[in-house]
């Protein structure tokens, strides 16, 4: 996978309406994770997702994301928009043009996604609230969520690697159960 600071900078190198139709999404564990323009565009076309907004400190800026699960990505494809994979295993999904505006133009979605950002407000890191003494809740998985899980999973539409994958997730969340 990529590292943090060349996906934001791949982000910020957006300079045609074709980048702009574009979603990224990177594997993270079972989920699939899009940054900065990336999240953007899946909020504002694809599915309307909570997104977050952090700080790096190490990069001195700061960057919005949001997270799918691997198993749900395809119920959230809009009609008329492709998606195809790298060979690192980020998805590529291009929106449908029929869903983008024809007013549009590259400066208009760049100042537009400013806006959005500055909107989400700054979360703050679970190291900083565990100072203040507020212990961050890590949610057990229950039977239901992970049957669920189950079957949401496109099994039928998977590769052989995607599927050992999912199995090994779903076992890990079995183990913690027990």
């Amino acid at each position: 996978m990529a590292q943090l600071q060349d996906i934001i900078k791949a982000e910020g190198l957006r300079e045609t309406m074709q980048d702009y139709r574009t979603v990224h999404l990177y594997p993270e564990g079972s989920f699939l994770r899009a940054y900065e323009r990336s999240a953007w565009l899946w909020c504002r076309y694809v599915s309307d997702f909570k997104p977050t907004h952090r700080k790096v400190k190490s990069l001195e800026q700061s960057f919005v994301h949001i997270g799918c699960p691997s198993s749900s990505f395809v119920k959230h494809i809009p009609e008329g928009s492709s998606h195809y994979f790298d060979t690192d295993g980020t998805i590529h999904l291009e929106i449908s043009p029929s869903l983008l505006s024809d007013d549009m133009d590259v400066t208009a979605m760049q100042s537009e996604f400013e806006k959005w950002k500055q909107e989400i407000p700054l979360s703050e890191s679970s190291s900083k609230k565990k100072q203040e003494g507020t212990v961050a809740s890590v949610q057990q998985p229950t039977l239901t969520s992970i049957m669920q899980q189950i079957l949401a999973f496109p099994i039928e539409n998977k590769s052989l690697i995607e599927s050992v994958t999912f199995l090994s997730d779903v076992k890990q969340q079995l183990a913690k159960l027990v």
